[in-house]
């Protein structure tokens, strides 16, 4: 993207847009105890917020995708929702970081 920046910030919303919703459905997952869709989407996460370069997010959509790979089945209730808190913690500083490269005034619709 380089010398492109109408094209990064194009991209940097595509990433906010498809992305919020898995940040918001691996909640709804775990709320509703379907871990695999959970895994999926932290997958998901964790490979779209690489190609982005937001590390931060990337780490720690992995480790929530390792707690839930690695736990005994069903028994995900302890980091599952601490992993959660941390996601969209680590969520709402990256989409402010966005919003400074963006040029937005508001990011996220939560």
């Amino acid at each position: 993207m380089r010398g492109r920046p109408e094209s990064l910030k194009r991209m940097l919303r595509l990433f906010r847009d498809s992305q919020e919703k898995n940040v918001l459905g691996v909640g709804r997952a775990l709320e509703e105890r379907d871990y695999p869709t959970a895994l999926r989407l932290a997958h998901s996460l964790k490979g779209a917020a690489g190609s982005v370069g937001a590390v931060d997010l990337q780490a720690t959509a992995a480790r929530l995708e390792t707690a839930l790979k690695d736990a005994p089945q069903g028994d995900t209730d302890g980091f599952g929702q601490d992993g959660f808190r941390e996601l969209r913690a680590e969520w709402a500083r990256a989409m402010e970081s966005l919003r400074r490269v963006v040029g937005e005034v508001s990011v996220s619709r939560h």
